[in-house]
C-alpha cells in the first residue's frame, strides 16, 4: 500500500479532560475543552496537575506512519517529545487517534503548542491554559 498522508484541512483535535475509545467505533469525551481552552477557577497555584486527552482524527489519507507527539509551553519549554508508534489508517475510513496524559503538570499559562508529526510532517495544534 502506498502512504498518502493525511491533510491538514481535513484533520480535526479534540481535547478534553479524558477521552476513550468505545466497542463499536465510538469515541467517548468527558470534559471537553471547546477550541482547546482550559479555564482554572479561582486562584491558580503552579504547577498544576490535571488529565489531558488529545484526540486526533484524521478524516483522508492512508497507509502506515510513524506517529511522534511533542507538546512546548508558551516560553517554548518541550514538555513532552515521545514516540508514538506506528499509526495505521485505512484510505476509505476516518482515523482516531488518542493520547491520554493522566497527570499534565501545567507549569505555566498561556498558549501551548500540541503537535503530531506523522513520517516527519507536523499536524499542529494548541491547547490555552488560563485564569477564569
Amino acid at each position: 500500500m502506498i502512504n498518502v498522508l493525511p491533510t491538514q484541512g481535513r484533520t480535526l483535535v479534540l481535547f478534553a479532560e479524558w477521552i476513550r475509545q468505545e466497542l463499536g467505533g465510538k469515541t467517548s469525551l468527558i470534559g471537553m475543552y471547546v477550541d482547546g481552552i482550559v479555564v482554572f477557577l479561582g486562584p491558580v497555584i503552579l504547577p498544576a496537575i490535571l488529565p489531558i486527552g488529545i484526540c486526533y482524527i484524521f478524516r483522508d489519507g492512508g497507509g502506515t506512519f510513524q506517529c511522534r507527539m511533542r507538546l512546548t509551553s508558551p516560553t517554548g519549554q518541550v514538555i513532552l517529545d515521545n514516540p508514538i508508534g506506528e499509526v495505521t489508517k485505512q484510505a476509505e475510513l476516518s482515523h482516531s487517534m488518542i493520547v491520554q496524559i493522566p497527570a499534565f503538570q501545567v507549569t505555566e499559562l498561556g498558549e501551548h503548542d500540541v503537535e503530531v508529526i506523522l513520517d516527519g510532517t507536523s499536524y499542529p495544534s494548541k491547547i490555552t491554559f488560563r485564569q477564569g
